[in-house]
């Protein structure tokens, strides 16, 4: 785990590393009373799914965990007010993704034996199959 993403990220932006962003998003019945109302609980959560996705991406899109971010995390209630069983009636985290191509697939540090895809095209056609068939 690294030390700070943020400066890890501006750093593959500095060397023009091709990026694929995407928004991900999760939906539950409902969260625990705790995660809509005591924010260290809400933190403590949100890190951990952050990093969750993070590793989940990096092991889906065969690029190192370093070159995989999770951001401006959003954690929403359900809606008892909506249409039942539509998503706006459902429990949700959000979560902004942006996958890094790594030019050099030696630094995979994620544990994956698998070839990396070495494209922005790969990885977005990767994307492209988990929303069309999640």
């Amino acid at each position: 785990v690294e030390d700070n993403p943020k400066e890890r990220r501006q750093s593959l932006v500095v060397l023009g590393l091709d990026s694929v962003a995407a928004e991900a998003k999760m939906f539950v019945n409902a969260w625990p009373p705790e995660l809509t109302t005591d924010l260290a609980a809400m933190e403590q959560f949100n890190a951990a799914f952050t990093e969750a996705l993070r590793a989940s991406c990096a092991d889906i899109f065969r690029q190192p965990f370093n070159y995989t971010f999770a951001t401006d995390i959003v954690l929403k209630p359900a809606n008892p007010k909506a249409p039942a069983g539509s998503e706006v009636a459902l429990a949700s985290i959000t979560a902004q993704v942006e996958v890094f191509v790594a030019a050099d697939t030696s630094e995979s540090g994620n544990g994956s034996a698998k070839a990396a895809h070495d494209s922005a095209a790969q990885v977005y056609a990767k994307f492209k199959d988990i929303i069309e068939d999640p």
